[in-house]
């Protein structure tokens, strides 16, 4: 995909062709939870109350941090045939990590993420996925 920012450059960025995988075939998984808004107030005014001190993050580039847990390949973009001076039509990419526009990716990140905080000690909710908590003593 390429893109002409404001100051006449062009941005260049891989994205996979989601629309052409198949369910049961190249995917199995690709739904990932999201926080119930209930959940998000009430954690916002327990907050609040108890004057906890807060910080919000925003991971931009997370989808790329999804380890894939199967074998993906796609075709070398028509652009890239220049640059590495090869037959695009011979020749393919394997993926080791998730990229923007394959359809399991949300899901490969989430499960990535959740990895890393269990390793954390952090324990998910019952009542929420997405909610997380950790005990320090």
């Amino acid at each position: 995909m390429f893109k002409k920012k404001k100051n006449g450059v062009y941005r260049a960025r891989l994205v996979a062709l989601g629309y052409n995988q198949i369910p049961g075939v190249d995917f199995f998984d690709n739904f990932a939870p999201v926080v119930n808004d209930t959940t998000f107030r009430c954690l916002l005014v327990l907050a609040i109350t108890k004057k906890w001190d807060m910080e919000v993050i925003d991971i931009e580039t997370a989808f790329l941090y999804g380890d894939l847990d199967m074998e993906i390949y796609m075709k070398i973009p028509s652009g890239m045939k220049e640059v590495f001076g090869v037959d695009s039509n011979n020749i393919c990419l394997q993926l080791d990590k998730s990229i923007y526009g394959l359809v399991q990716a949300a899901w490969q990140w989430f499960t990535t993420f959740m990895n890393v905080m269990k390793m954390l000690d952090f324990k998910r909710a019952r009542i929420d996925p997405c909610l997380l908590s950790r005990m320090d003593e």
